[in-house]
């Protein structure tokens, strides 16, 4: 997918002297890079060919077009699933509103020309983990319909994209907050987010009658009050970010209470994205693990094996690596 998007971005971007000369200077690297990757993936692909995994039985899953806030926090996936179990990545409202930013925006720049080999390539991964690419056509490629979750696989791609054209956001955010049309922006991008929020509220909650129902007559998807009470806040501190940095970026004097209140919004479209040693909401955030001890001689299970030599036991590896698994 990286590969996918430089190729375009450098074929379509402006200006450039000799992209012939580069674009072959690059398909050479790639071709090197695989000759000395060879040693890897031809043994993969020998040991592939005579190997059975649970993959072999093609399968994909897909994201509804409804869930698409979700790629910007995973509360919108949580809810869809039993006990808010999150199997997809996500990226924070702050790359969404950029992104808007952006999109909306009808400021002219050279980014936009630049912008374009990024902008296909996250469109193909949304279009594959968003379900607009049928699951009948990714089955029959080959690996891709061996993956199974491909909303989480392009919807990586998809995040790495999204980033750049973020910061292509927050640049036409800062050039452009002085100009006429900022508020007409500003209210394109509200419009944009109520419309996705209406779809996601929309479809998790009605259901349809049908063979085939996503819920079952008269069912809804119940939302945790976490949900609600983070839901609200994220979207009016997304609502005042741009009004709040557009008077920062603006005053030639800059005042505290400006300052204070924009790392506020900061903190709060953010901070679930940290580490948390011990919150009310331990489920939602991420807690700190105990790492494993790199300097231990032993493992218990060895140490025990070790203690008891002359008893019979069995054990698969290589020395005193055991074999992984289940």
């Amino acid at each position: 997918g990286m590969n996918f998007g430089g190729c375009l971005t450098l074929l379509l971007a402006k200006g450039v002297v000799g992209k012939g000369t580069k674009l072959c200077q690059a398909l050479g690297a790639q071709v090197l890079f695989i000759l000395i990757a060879a040693p890897i993936w031809l043994t993969f692909l020998h040991t592939l060919r005579s190997s059975w995994t649970f993959y072999d039985a093609g399968a994909v899953f897909q994201l509804q077009p409804s869930l698409f806030l979700g790629l910007f926090d995973d509360i919108f996936y949580r809810q869809v699933n039993k006990y808010e179990e999150n199997f997809d990545p996500s990226t924070n409202f702050l790359i969404l509103g950029a992104v808007l930013w952006f999109c909306l925006s009808r400021r002219e720049s050279d980014n936009r020309r630049l912008f374009w080999g990024v902008g296909i390539t996250c469109l193909c991964a949304l279009a594959v983990a968003f379900g607009v690419v049928p699951p009948s056509f990714l089955i029959r490629l080959p690996f891709v319909g061996n993956i199974h979750h491909v909303d989480n696989a392009f919807s990586c791609i998809a995040i790495v994209c999204l980033l750049v054209i973020a910061g292509f956001g927050i640049q036409t955010f800062w050039t452009g907050c002085r100009a006429p049309d900022f508020k007409r922006t500003y209210q394109r991008v509200l419009v944009c987010l109520a419309v996705l929020l209406a779809v996601y509220l929309g479809t998790t909650e009605a259901a349809q009658r049908s063979t085939r129902t996503f819920l079952k007559i008269g069912e809804h998807i119940p939302k945790s009050n976490f949900f609600w009470g983070y839901s609200v806040l994220l979207v009016i501190a997304l609502a005042a970010a741009p009004l709040i940095g557009r008077l920062v970026i603006s005053n030639k004097r800059v005042r505290i209470w400006q300052i204070s209140f924009l790392t506020l919004l900061f903190v709060l479209l953010h901070w679930r994205h940290g580490m948390h040693l011990l919150t009310p909401f331990d489920s939602y955030v991420m807690n700190p693990q105990d790492r494993t001890k790199l300097t231990a001689d032993f493992s218990s299970t060895l140490a025990l094996l070790h203690n008891r030599l002359p008893e019979p036991f069995r054990a698969v590896g290589f020395g005193d690596n055991l074999f992984p698994g289940y």
